[in-house]
């Protein structure tokens, strides 16, 4: 049967490839016009928002090479080659109460209860310390993938995904539960929502955050069922207080235990329930399905997607038509993701370059669009710096994004982090000093700079970039407009390029330079300034 579904949204998809934009069925255009059904061609403007909005930005020769396609042909590709992400190595499952694995096996000797005190307190040191390690560790792959994988779509949608669906390692001790989480939104990133939310429900990491191993029928604990129905489902005002308890009856028993969805029917209720008008003896997986059957569903989860992919929310009109797009499709997100692609409202002034990007997508893009090998456990530590960590949001409600991540100690840690990766803050520090910064700003640039000392690397080489495409006699004027372009998501205003014409100005000066820059022998210092210069700009923050 599940064969047989997943044929039936195999033949939708390639349907609905045939079809034209949503903003071409909204004002009934024919169907069946071939250019439509790819969506526009792309100019640099539109490769760089495609780029933007499906990724984590892109280098000037990536821009170049897609000029001229179909935005469909675009994400058909990335689709093609964004592969399914490989089961992480076995995990070194820590079972603190017993000392046994996932799999009933012992785990490195003696249960814990059958040791004396002391050593069941070494014990379960010893099995943290390494949950920590290999999170880290895992934590380091998805960064590597965001920076560098082939297709940049599953790990933008997985990013999405864990927002949407945030769960923190402040709350969920076990972190191999985390990784298995991702794993899940990885996995899951590009294939139906209901899937992910079926998942979700018996997800032993968001089980364990919402306290779901203490509901029973006995004691019912509504934390899960009104995220579930609110934040993950429904949205606001579509349920009654009646429908949560409902549902957290039918999640009773719904239990994680060392990375394994367990049902303990003991303390499942398994009376009747009425949730939002239907009746039966429901559990977890029927209440997802009721959940799936609501038009609220479709509507939230479309005006979410809509809002992280355009930056804005969407009106009326253009979140209706998303939403019974995706009960047509049955919640399949990747044809959903590709109509958008295809729609030219998708690509309206208001919309490109407007975006204001969360720490992870900034630090992301700045180190993709530099080439910096600076490694996945700085810009882990970077992004947490600057207000995001990973597996750690504010609430259960994920990050505020857009305007409400910009702040004056947020712009100055993006800024400072980006410094650090060019290696122009470690320079600055050793000739200017550090006594101008505050003692809390010197410790976290110290502890990044140690990240980048323990891996060994290397500031990137801005110099060989430019010369590769501009050669060593290139004008002032020339360079600084290349400049702008490889390393903005949006096009400089006319303020910023007199801002690094000035800076040009005091590098010469600074660096006694007479001739064409990229002809000096300081022309990477030269290119790292103006590079921090322009990538710790407001202008730098939208996507």
């Amino acid at each position: 049967m599940r064969r047989f579904q997943l044929s039936i949204r195999f033949v939708r998809w390639a349907a609905l490839c045939c079809l034209s934009t949503s903003s071409a069925l909204a004002q009934g255009q024919a169907a069946s016009e071939p250019a439509q059904a790819l969506g526009p061609v792309l100019d640099l403007v539109m490769a760089e928002h495609m780029f933007n909005r499906f990724g984590f930005g892109a280098r000037p020769e990536e821009l170049q090479a897609v000029v001229g396609k179909r935005s469909t042909e675009l994400f058909d590709l990335w689709v093609a080659t964004s592969g399914m992400p490989e089961k992480p190595a076995p995990f070194y499952y820590n079972e603190w109460d017993y000392g046994y694995d996932a799999n009933s096996l012992e785990v490195e000797g003696a249960p814990i209860n059958k040791l004396p005190l002391e050593q069941q307190i070494r014990r379960q040191s010893a099995f943290r310390m390494k949950d920590r390690q290999q999170f880290r560790a895992y934590m380091d792959e998805v960064f590597d993938q965001m920076v560098g994988a082939p297709s940049p779509l599953r790990a933008r949608l997985a990013l999405f995904w864990h927002g949407f669906f945030p769960t923190s390692s402040k709350t969920v001790l076990r972190r191999y539960e985390l990784i298995l989480q991702y794993h899940l939104l990885r996995s899951q990133a590009l294939g139906g929502f209901d899937d992910l939310l079926r998942g979700i429900v018996k997800d032993p990491a968001m089980l364990s955050y919402f306290d779901n191993d203490t509901n029973s029928k006995t004691h019912p604990n509504e934390n899960f069922a009104r995220e579930l129905m609110e934040l993950y489902s429904l949205g606001v005002n579509n349920y009654t207080e009646v429908d949560v308890r409902e549902a957290a009856r039918t999640l009773t028993g719904f239990q994680g235990e060392t990375g394994v969805f367990v049902f303990d029917e003991d303390l499942h209720d398994f009376g009747e329930k009425t949730i939002l008008g239907q009746t039966g003896k429901f559990d977890g997986a029927d209440l997802v399905e009721i959940l799936l059957q609501q038009d609220a569903c479709s509507r939230h989860v479309s005006r979410r997607l809509l809002t992280w992919m355009e930056g804005v929310p969407p009106e009326p009109e253009r979140l209706e038509l998303y939403a019974q797009l995706m009960r047509d499709l049955d919640y399949e997100i990747t044809p959903w993701l590709r109509q958008l692609a295809g729609d030219p409202e998708f690509f309206r002034p208001e919309v490109i370059g407007t975006r204001v990007q969360g720490p992870i997508e900034f630090l992301v893009g700045a180190s993709h669009r530099l080439e910096a090998q600076n490694g996945s456990t700085f810009l882990f530590f970077a992004a947490t710096l600057a207000g995001q960590q990973f597996y750690a949001p504010p609430s259960v409600k994920g990050w505020d994004e857009g305007p409400a991540w910009i702040s004056a100690s947020g712009m100055t840690t993006r800024g400072n982090c980006v410094g650090l990766l060019l290696g122009h803050l470690q320079e600055h520090m050793r000739e200017e000093g550090a006594d101008e910064l505050q003692p809390q700003a010197r410790g976290r640039i110290n502890k990044l700079s140690s990240e980048l000392r323990a891996y060994g690397l290397r500031p990137p080489d801005l110099a060989r970039t430019a010369r590769a495409e501009l050669g060593f006699k290139a004008e002032d004027e020339e360079l600084i407009e290349w400049f702008a372009q490889a390393y903005l998501a949006r096009a400089p205003t006319e303020d910023t390029l007199q801002s690094l014409q000035r800076e040009v100005l005091w590098c010469r000066e600074h660096f006694d330079v007479r001739g064409p820059l990229l002809g000096s022998e300081e022309a990477n210092r030269i290119l790292s300034h103006l590079a921090y210069t322009l990538l710790s700009s407001p202008i730098a923050q939208l996507g």
